[in-house]
């Protein structure tokens, strides 16, 4: 090959290895744990964030109980039983079953969230490695919801307490973004 043939044969090789490497597919800036989720939200895709729900199994408790720390046990079920849950927040804390994450994850999506923010979880989190910070309108102004990211997958749904995105992302460490907030949010559009 002559080397002026070279060079588009090369700079062709590159962009096709750049297209099979997802690059510039503008997510969270090539980390794959962040970006199949924030992709499966832009594309409002419930069956795929079904599949990346990261439950986790927990023993259930009695009604009786506080169940804030633990599942209620269903009436078929005793106290103690091993049963498949992921956390969710909204102004307090509480679990889903796999068969409530359907409704969840309409919900979630009802607002047509934006992904407002991705960042790296600070040291003083217990749990998660990365959190997504969504912004949709609800009663005409920009509300936070997130999600908690740990080994790929979503591990705590928190619809927040109407917060405000800058809230939500105010104490993070600006060096812990991978997506940075911008400025002020508005009202998203097309709510």
């Amino acid at each position: 090959m002559a080397p002026r043939a070279l060079v588009p044969a090369l700079f062709v090789a590159v962009l096709l290895l750049m297209a099979a490497c997802g690059g510039g597919d503008g997510g969270a800036k090539g980390v794959p744990e962040v970006d199949s989720i924030t992709s499966a939200l832009q594309s409002r895709d419930i069956p795929a964030l079904k599949n990346l729900i990261g439950y986790r199994q927990m023993a259930c408790v009695n009604a009786t109980v506080d169940t804030r720390d633990a599942p209620q046990c269903r009436p078929s079920e005793e106290g103690g039983t091993l049963v498949d849950v992921v956390s969710m927040k909204q102004c307090h804390d509480s679990f889903l079953r796999p068969t409530d994450i359907q409704n969840a994850l309409e919900h979630l999506l009802n607002g047509k969230p934006t992904v407002y923010a991705t960042f790296k979880a600070p040291k003083t989190w217990e749990s998660g490695e990365y959190g997504i910070v969504l912004s949709s309108a609800e009663q005409g102004r920009p509300v936070a919801s997130e999600l908690v990211v740990l080994h790929g997958k979503i591990s705590v749904i928190d619809y927040g307490c109407g917060e405000a995105p800058e809230e939500k992302v105010s104490g993070i460490d600006k060096n812990l973004f991978i997506q940075r907030p911008g400025e002020p949010s508005e009202t998203p559009k097309g709510t």
